[in-house]
């Protein structure tokens, strides 16, 4: 089973968040941080996380406290003393976390509609052209692979609740986003593979060479406050 949340942090009083619930290692991590929305928008995305994690693994609602996480020599985070995946994304307000008990690795992305779409086509041009055709070949959605992955979108405002068209923000649509024209989609895909692969945006033009693991990509988009968001999930054919 895979769980998507999407988080808008303003919605949340990250400060009164009890973060003894997050790994030594995170909470070390936040309390480093100047800049106060990124910490707002780690804190929310690891509240998060704790929320996904407690219903995926335990099957309640609420908060948990979560397992050490480690990173891998590409900086791809991971669960040390469970077989959870996990993975987190974040754009403008919002976070997005996945969750999977699947043992296929996931990737995340979440991106804003860029006021300058030049400087999001000059980076396509750069990082998705070497592996363009790889992608096309690979990250489509399979009816099969889709039907045992149960993917699950979900909004958390305080408590869950599964995500309907328009109950989360404007004109929200899930689309598969191999099949989209769209180059925030498109975008959103390419990192999430990234990312799912775990070798990091600086080396992707190595999946050209090794290839992009057959996946499933899953994609949502819409727009909050006027703003337009798009978020993919990969999900690898073997861990």
């Amino acid at each position: 089973m895979i769980y998507i949340g999407l988080l808008d942090v303003e919605k949340i009083d990250t400060d009164n968040i009890e973060i003894s619930i997050f790994p030594d290692k995170v909470v070390q991590k936040i309390g480093k941080m100047k800049c106060e929305s990124e910490k707002k928008l780690r804190t929310g995305a690891y509240l998060l996380l704790s929320v996904l994690y407690n219903k995926l693994v335990f099957g309640k609602d609420g908060y948990t406290s979560l397992p050490s996480i480690e990173c891998t020599g590409d900086g791809k985070p991971y669960f040390k003393e469970s077989e959870v995946a996990f993975n987190i994304s974040h754009s403008e307000s919002v976070s997005a976390v996945c969750i999977s008990d699947t043992g296929d690795a996931i990737g995340i992305d979440i991106q804003s509609e860029p006021k300058n779409k030049r400087m999001l086509e000059r980076a396509m041009e750069r990082f998705f052209a070497p592996i363009k055709k790889n992608y096309e070949e690979t990250a489509k959605a399979e009816d099969e692979k889709e039907a045992e992955a149960e993917i699950f979108f979900y909004t958390f405002d305080g408590e869950m609740k599964e995500i309907e068209e328009k109950a989360f923000a404007d004109d929200f649509r899930i689309v598969n986003a191999s099949e989209e024209k769209d180059m925030l989609l498109k975008w959103t895909a390419f990192e999430a593979l990234v990312k799912m692969e775990g070798c990091g945006i600086g080396k992707a033009r190595r999946l050209n060479e090794d290839g992009v693991a057959d996946a499933l990509c899953k994609s949502a988009c819409f727009a909050k406050n006027k703003v337009r968001y798009a978020v993919t999930l990969a999900v690898g054919k073997d861990a």
